[in-house]
């Protein structure tokens, strides 16, 4: 069965009366919940999947292929009253995922219609004060579900959806992006008449004032792909773009970015009531990802645990109320690859302002990876060119990570804070992704012995005088030479000035005049 694109399903003739429940605010962004019933604000395209996902993993946007076609029809604006009880028509009324999640409305980007069929939607929108929280940072927070078809491809072959949000003002810098295809591990995937789904998620972007400020302009792209042999689908679910979701959220960070088996993990959890209404009986749950074991919970008021999985119940949650809690777990002996973490959820045994059961709300996906085989990664720096003359113009920075061996490189990542003084350009790696502004990260992936990846940071001075920067690489293994991982390049902007020579280099000017002239009048006789 083929969705009707462009159709609005269920329309309630009691729409009109709960308009003031829909009537959420969502800062800088046009029609960021949807809630004109169109796609006012958002640019449509289309294009055809036929090339599949470009490169190894882990997938990014710079991975996808885009061939000319498609239909944005394939689009559509979704519509039930109250929310989370709208029934998606391939996954049927026994799945959990409901729309819209917020409001009266949310958007499905592209459609249960094969033939490599994919669609994107994009806005721009510049930040202001209302986009800044309580914490003094801009938030960009939204909500996502994915609905695909599991045809068991090869992982650059699978339907996909993905997620980018870019800094227009700042040099297009990417702050955020996520990709993840059908069946990828790690996701919290659910099962419905053969389709794989995941309840709504919820992501929160605020990476500092440096990165993402009031009057900066940013880009969100979504996308929902078919696959590339083109006999399966993919599409997406997406509401409530803005600086607040307007209900039940939670994230989570961990306190390490690599572990090793033995080591205590240690996951810091937020969650957070953004409605206008409180929410009854609210609970969190987190299920120990694979390779580890329950170590701690610290709110042992709140929490318990049982085979694995840790439950909070944290009774009545008010409007803007939020808290904290930690659950620890122990890396197993043997484990290998990564610790993925991204079953955790929350939700309510009570009903949200317009009457109707609050589903479960999962987070985004954590990943951290375990140590890999000691090899010697170094990384080395240069600028060009060496003076900036004129002024103001372009410096190149270029690094390059090399692996000494004798080992793959697992997981690498070159860390670059750019000094005072530079605007950045661009910044390009050979292969994987950079993100960040002033702080850039720039995950290349995994190295093979001999190899390397070169990342490219193109920068425009704003000061006279020297610039250095310095940059660092690092992976998910022991470097058996950290004494190379780090590198450093200056570079001149402007001609270096002639220095002072003050009252004694004047002296000796003078004397070496004299002494020049009186040798010309000493040759003439």
């Amino acid at each position: 069965m083929r969705l009707q694109g462009k159709r609005v399903w269920l329309l309630v003739s009691c729409i009109v009366l709960l308009a003031g429940v829909s009537a959420y605010v969502y800062a800088a962004f046009t029609n960021g919940g949807f809630e004109s019933g169109d796609f006012t604000g958002w640019t449509q395209t289309s294009f055809l999947n036929t090339g599949g996902l470009t490169g190894t993993q882990p997938f990014s946007g710079a991975s996808i292929t885009r061939a000319a076609g498609g239909d944005i029809a394939e689009d559509a604006i979704v519509t039930a009253v109250p929310p989370e009880t709208g029934v998606d028509p391939v996954l049927g009324g026994s799945a959990s995922l409901k729309f819209p999640k917020f409001g009266v409305y949310s958007a499905r980007v592209n459609n249960n219609y094969a033939s490599y069929h994919s669609n994107s939607i994009v806005q721009q929108a510049t930040m202001s004060a209302a986009d800044v929280d309580t914490d003094g940072k801009v938030h960009i927070r939204f909500a996502y579900a994915p609905v695909l078809e599991n045809p068991g491809h090869t992982a650059a072959q699978q339907p996909y959806f993905y997620v980018g949000v870019r800094n227009v003002t700042k040099s297009n810098a990417l702050l955020y992006e996520s990709l993840n295809f059908s069946n990828q591990p790690g996701v919290l995937w659910k099962t419905s008449n053969g389709v794989l789904y995941t309840d709504w998620q919820i992501n929160d972007i605020a990476p500092g004032n440096s990165q993402l400020a009031v009057g900066d302009t940013v880009e969100i792209e979504v996308i929902g792909a078919g696959c590339a042999q083109g006999g399966h689908f993919g599409y997406v679910y997406v509401d409530a773009f803005g600086r607040d979701i307007p209900g039940l959220s939670v994230q989570k960070v961990a306190d390490k970015t690599i572990v090793a088996p033995g080591d205590t993990l240690t996951y810091t959890f937020t969650y957070r009531n953004g409605g206008s209404a409180a929410a009854g009986d609210v609970y969190v749950k987190e299920t120990v990802p694979a390779q580890t074991t329950f170590a701690s919970v610290s709110d042992a008021t709140h929490c318990s645990q049982a085979a694995g999985v840790v439950t909070c119940n944290f009774g009545q949650l008010a409007a803007g109320g939020s808290g904290t809690f930690q659950v620890a777990v122990t890396v197993n002996a043997g484990a290998t690859g990564s610790i993925d973490n991204g079953t955790y959820t929350i939700e309510s045994d009570g009903t949200n302002p317009t009457g109707s059961a609050v589903s479960p709300t999962i987070g985004p996906l954590i990943s951290v990876p375990l140590t890999g085989p000691a090899t010697d990664i170094a990384i080395t720096k240069s600028a060009a060119p060496a003076v900036v003359n004129p002024a103001g113009g372009p410096l190149t920075f270029t690094l390059t990570a090399t692996n000494n061996g004798p080992a793959v490189a697992q997981n690498v990542a070159v860390s670059d804070n750019l000094p005072a003084g530079v605007t950045l350009v661009s910044a390009t790696p050979s292969q994987g992704v950079c993100l960040g502004v002033s702080a850039i990260t720039c995950n290349l992936g995994n190295i093979a012995y001999p190899g390397s990846a070169t990342v490219t940071i193109v920068v425009t001075p704003t000061q006279l005088g020297t610039i250095s920067n310095t940059a660092t690489v690092s992976g998910s293994f022991t470097d058996s030479n950290p004494a190379n991982n780090s590198a450093t390049a200056t570079a001149q902007n402007g001609q270096e000035a002639i220095p002072a020579l003050g009252w004694p280099g004047v002296l000796v000017m003078i004397l070496l005049v004299i002494v020049v002239g009186v040798a010309a009048v000493a040759m003439r006789l």
